[in-house]
């Protein structure tokens, strides 16, 4: 067997598994894409209800907190006329948090 025999030889064979690799490649990359659209569809799945869930505790804690400073309110006004700072203070939290309310609501 001639050198230049060999060299056609080792080139063929090179060839052969380069093809098998790229074949084995392609392949994972398939694979890793088709659990990638897996993944990704659960997530749209999964998504809303932790969206809702999230906006439920959000409004809970947003009725908690307007609950206290109206009880808050409701003492300094004891103590303070309407046009006071502290009350308006107080006035314009209760209507900021009761306009975020409002737009989590579903």
């Amino acid at each position: 067997m001639t050198n230049r025999m060999t060299l056609n030889l080792y080139i063929m064979f090179l060839n052969v598994e380069t093809s098998k690799y790229l074949c084995f490649i392609v392949e994972n990359i398939a694979s890793k894409f088709e659990r990638y659209e897996n993944l990704q569809k659960q997530l749209v799945q999964v998504q809303p209800n932790k969206t809702m869930q999230l906006n439920t505790a959000i409004a809970k804690a947003i009725k908690t907190k307007i609950a206290e400073l109206e009880v808050e309110r409701g003492i300094k006004g004891a103590y303070y006329i309407i046009q006071s700072p502290i009350i308006q203070t107080l006035e314009n939290d209760i209507k900021s948090l009761r306009k975020r309310f409002a737009q989590i609501q579903p």
